[in-house]
């Protein structure tokens, strides 16, 4: 990631409520950033646990578990499509909310 780069305020979208001198201040992009991430922790932790329920076991980053802590085989629950595309557009419109452009 390049953090030094200045978005040029004539293509923003999102923020043109705000002065060109507070859009260009780094610690609005900061705060940016830091909000982005922490809007997809907080939502990952919601998606993990509907995952959860869905599939009946834990959903880790490599490796799916069982709700006792076994990894599981044979897993017959999957996680439907609707919860994938979901997950997918949350995450987008969470990005499109945070973009300094």
């Amino acid at each position: 990631f390049e953090f030094d780069r200045v978005f040029m305020y004539k293509w923003t979208v999102n923020w043109k409520f705000l002065s060109e001198d507070n859009f260009l201040r780094k610690e609005l992009s900061l705060l940016l950033l830091f909000l982005h991430l922490l809007a997809l922790i907080v939502c990952a932790v919601k998606w993990l646990s509907l995952a959860k329920t869905q599939t009946g076991a834990r959903i880790g980053l490599l490796k799916t578990f069982e709700t006792n802590g076994n990894m599981a085989k044979n897993q017959k629950k999957h996680l439907t499509p609707e919860y994938i595309l979901f997950t997918l557009f949350t995450s987008n419109v969470i990005g499109i909310v945070f973009c300094r452009s």
